[in-house]
């Protein structure tokens, strides 16, 4: 006991020491001055979340700061090309806590591992101007302790995205005390989550609807928000796209069918089931025939929902007799994400109540038009009846919105959709324009008074 005190007050007098330090040295943020910004992320794979912070770090990289992203999983064959060809510099930290211990206890090691990096990140980058950290706040006390500024980019509150993971991790237990037993368990975090991103400068979302479930869910910070503290208000910055370099891609030659793109992560939350569900619907019918789709996205071997759920859609189609249709796809590459992109006619989004979503703008930056669920962010970016369709989460209303794509390809219309998608994007989401308000909000979290 006395052992683990001692070690707490050395490590706060290291805390207080470098504090001191960065007050004493502490200089303005000026417009004019390069800044070194560090972004915090726990795990840079290739998903939504990781192409926004690539994204940022290269937008607030052209503007003349100086950027690092800190992470405690980096693997060079399964990522975004930007952090692995030195466009951008990655450092791994935190790597040598587990994600998890035996299958369980995955927000416990996820909330140690983000301490372990931010105590490496206080100690190697004491006169960092400003840290961005997402996904994980259970670093930003720690960093706010040091005297470091943090802006913090919630894309959905974790006590929300963990209430329906891992159910099949509590072995035979009855569900009802498996159920009690895991909120207990989440308790501690859940709050543990609202006063630790309340401790940010300045708090970001990455859509209105992603404000309007963290003002709903973080009922602690709504009760005690200008009575206590100041807790800050999230305001949103909606992803982006590099317009200008994802040029409109050609439209494909007539073929025999409509062909029909998903890019996704293959989780269950994605409800990639529905795009097949549907298809088999719209297969069947003459709009259909000769019609394929495409399942394509991100695959982690260490993350066994992942390996179970890519399995349960093989069989699916195979069930369904649709081995000849339906194509499923493991990790493709930018190029191969880029060229299913120039075969397809259009892209199909399932996940509800998804927080924004990348992926449909990257389909009508490609001059695609986009089918998407009407829950959630895609109704921020997806203009139903010009650039896309957006339908309730049913096989029916898919299989509808596939067969009136199907007609408009037969008449030659369905390009213009893609158009009209392609246009929306410039006029709404360029990259240029996310990076110069997030550069706005990196400077004021410099100035004393978020400092």
């Amino acid at each position: 006991m006395a052992f683990f005190a001692s070690l707490s007050a050395l490590a706060l007098l290291a805390l207080l020491a470098i504090r001191l330090r960065r007050l004493l040295h502490a200089t303005p943020a000026a417009r004019g001055r390069p800044l070194r910004l560090v972004f915090l992320h726990p795990d840079l794979g290739i998903g939504g979340a990781e192409r926004l912070v690539v994204d940022a770090a290269l937008e607030l990289q052209r503007r003349g700061h100086s950027v690092l992203i800190q992470t405690a999983h980096h693997d060079p064959s399964r990522c975004f090309a930007e952090t692995a060809d030195g466009r951008l510099a990655v450092r791994v930290a935190g790597a040598v806590v587990p994600r998890h211990v035996r299958g369980r206890l995955h927000v416990a090691c996820a909330s140690v591992r983000a301490l372990a990096g931010a105590a490496w990140l206080v100690l190697v980058e004491p006169y960092c101007d400003v840290v961005l950290v997402d996904q994980v706040a259970a670093a930003v006390p720690l960093l706010r302790l040091a005297g470091l500024p943090v802006l913090f980019y919630c894309h959905f509150p974790d006590k929300l995205l963990a209430s329906g993971e891992a159910a099949h991790a509590a072995g035979d237990a009855p569900r009802a005390a498996r159920g009690r037993l895991r909120r207990a368990y989440r308790l501690p975090f859940d709050l543990l989550e609202e006063v630790c991103t309340a401790m940010a400068s300045a708090v970001l979302v990455n859509s209105a609807f992603t404000a309007s479930v963290f003002d709903a869910s973080f009922s602690l910070l709504r009760a005690t928000r200008g009575r206590l503290l100041r807790w800050p208000r999230p305001r949103v910055l909606h992803p982006a796209i590099d317009v200008k370099a994802a040029a409109a891609l050609p439209w494909p030659e007539a073929r025999g069918g409509l062909l029909l793109v998903s890019i996704n992560r293959f989780e269950r939350k994605k409800d990639l089931g529905l795009a097949i569900d549907a298809f088999r619907a719209f297969h069947a019918t003459a709009a259909g025939r000769g019609a394929r789709l495409v399942l394509a996205g991100g695959w982690d071997a260490r993350l066994r929902e992942q390996v179970e759920y890519f399995a349960e859609l093989r069989e699916k189609v195979e069930r369904l007799g649709l081995e000849g249709a339906v194509e499923l796809r493991r990790n493709v590459s930018d190029d191969e994400r880029r060229q299913l992109l120039r075969q397809c006619e259009a892209l199909v989004y399932t996940p509800s109540f998804e927080h924004f979503g990348i992926v449909p703008l990257e389909g009508m930056a490609a001059g695609r038009p986009v089918i998407a669920v009407a829950r959630g962010g895609p109704c921020e970016s997806v203009v139903h009846g010009e650039g896309g369709w957006l339908c309730e989460p049913t096989e029916a209303a898919f299989a509808a919105a596939f067969a009136e794509a199907a007609r408009l390809s037969r008449a030659g219309e369905l390009r213009a959709r893609g158009a009209a998608a392609r246009a929306h994007v410039e006029a709404n989401f360029s990259l240029e324009e996310f990076g110069a308000k997030l550069e706005e909000f990196v400077l004021e979290c410099c100035s004393p008074r978020k400092a």
